[in-house]
């Protein structure tokens, strides 16, 4: 942390030099182990984007400040009050808003602001009734209603499906990859970041209950106690089907990693999805298949289950991100459309 115009009031700890950024203290000798562990451990009490976004608006308050000659730390409640002020009347860079900061945002930098306060032993001022009131202020000023995205009802996602490409190389790899996560993610009311960290031996078949899938953590579960939830069986709708969409990709996975005993790489995954062309019915009900799939989970527990795919196919080993969409070889999909009914 950077302080202008006076000395720090209390030395950096652990907790500063991870929420802030900052270079680590030197430490003795007989106890940087010790030192480390403390640094992992404040780190893993936040999220990753928690952390970020704390860190991000701290910089932008500090920048400030430093233009103006104001410190940093303790800020001022007047100072933080002026901040908000003059970001509030900030007019938007992009059509279809008036306002470049939304009151959320204005928030979000208060909290920030008070958490590197808090980390170095200072009072936040957002709880200075002035900073309150212009907070206060500006919602009831900018309130507008909240914009909100239509939805993508059953029968959305299953034209979407049936738009994926099923068969030929490179682009089924893609299509059914990206099947199991629109479907298994719509079933099971998954959020993105809870799909792309699922293991392979985190999912399995249920014979009444479809999937059975484990939920390590979660953004509601932050301590890890972890949660199942279940996937039933779509038996009129075979393209909803998330059993179905998860074998498929599992069979496939299997195949590509040689997990069933074959070749492995192109060769392995392009029997699996020969094997997958073949079955007419629901996938999750070929005996073939099921075995295939459970043999991903057996010879490879803790592999990521959805991974990042390249132009000509090849499957990666790394999981996918949850800050960006799934990618890889397609084709066009159709436009999800919603009739004046609904």
């Amino acid at each position: 942390m950077r302080w202008y115009g006076q000395a720090a009031p209390a030395p950096q700890t652990a907790m500063s030099d991870i929420v802030l950024g900052t270079s680590a203290r030197p430490a003795a000798r007989s106890s940087e182990g010790t030192n480390a562990a403390v640094a992992a451990f404040v780190g893993a009490s936040m999220a990753a984007n928690t952390l970020a976004a704390y860190r991000s608006d701290w910089a932008r308050f500090e920048r400030w400040c430093q233009a103006r000659g104001l410190v940093a730390a303790p800020a001022a409640p007047t100072a933080v009050a002026v901040y908000l002020a003059e970001a509030a009347t900030q007019p938007a860079m992009s059509a279809g808003r008036q306002w470049r900061y939304s009151p959320a945002t204005l928030a979000r930098w208060v909290a920030g602001i008070d958490k590197a306060h808090e980390v170095v032993g200072l009072a936040g001022p957002g709880a200075h009734p002035e900073v309150r009131a212009v907070l206060s202020g500006i919602r009831r000023a900018r309130a507008t209603p909240p914009e909100r995205r239509a939805p993508l009802l059953l029968d959305d996602v299953e034209r979407v499906v049936a738009g994926m490409p099923m068969a030929g190389w490179p682009a089924a790899v893609a299509g059914w990859r990206d099947r199991a996560l629109l479907v298994m993610g719509w079933v099971g009311a998954f959020r993105r970041s809870e799909l792309v960290s699922l293991m392979a031996d985190d999912v399995r078949l249920h014979a009444e209950d479809g999937l059975h899938v484990l939920l390590r953590r979660s953004k509601t579960d932050q301590e890890a106690e972890g949660a199942v939830r279940a996937l039933p069986y779509a038996r009129r709708r075979p393209l909803l089907c998330a059993p179905c969409a998860f074998v498929a990709w599992a069979a496939l996975l299997a195949g590509w990693e040689g997990a069933d005993g074959g070749p492995g790489g192109r060769p392995g995954a392009m029997k699996a999805l020969r094997a997958i062309a073949a079955c007419h019915g629901h996938l999750c009900a070929d005996p073939g298949l099921v075995r295939v799939a459970g043999a991903l989970a057996a010879s490879a527990p803790g592999a990521p289950l959805f991974r990042p795919l390249r132009q000509d196919g090849a499957i990666g080993a790394a999981a996918l991100t949850g800050d960006a969409g799934p990618r890889g070889p397609r084709a066009p999909l159709p436009r999800a459309s919603r009739s004046p009914g609904r």
